[in-house]
């Protein structure tokens, strides 16, 4: 993030774009962060009621994603810290 250069002329969206395309993993509810990162190649933790939507139809270049059923939007969050924690020791180790 350090690297990223802010003008006067930045804007969020920008940078929001420019830290997914520059990250190795992201992650939330279904919604347009995790899908922008399918669309960059970046690996995605999510959860939320529509798997097929997200692991396939959205995913249109097939990037790693573990995705968690969630049909209430109640999960508690240590079964997502969990899946993080797994992810990022797969990245510690590779």
């Amino acid at each position: 993030m350090n690297t990223i250069d802010l003008t006067a002329n930045s804007s969020l969206i920008g940078l929001l774009l420019n830290l997914i395309e520059k990250s190795s993993l992201v992650f939330g509810s279904q919604s347009a962060i995790p899908n922008i990162g399918l669309l960059y190649k970046t690996e995605v933790l999510e959860f939320g009621c529509q798997k097929s939507l997200h692991t396939k139809t959205y995913n249109i270049y097939k990037t790693p994603i573990t995705f968690i059923d969630n049909r209430k939007y109640n999960i508690n969050v240590n079964v997502i810290f969990k899946q993080f924690k797994q992810l990022i020791m797969k990245y510690k180790k590779g």
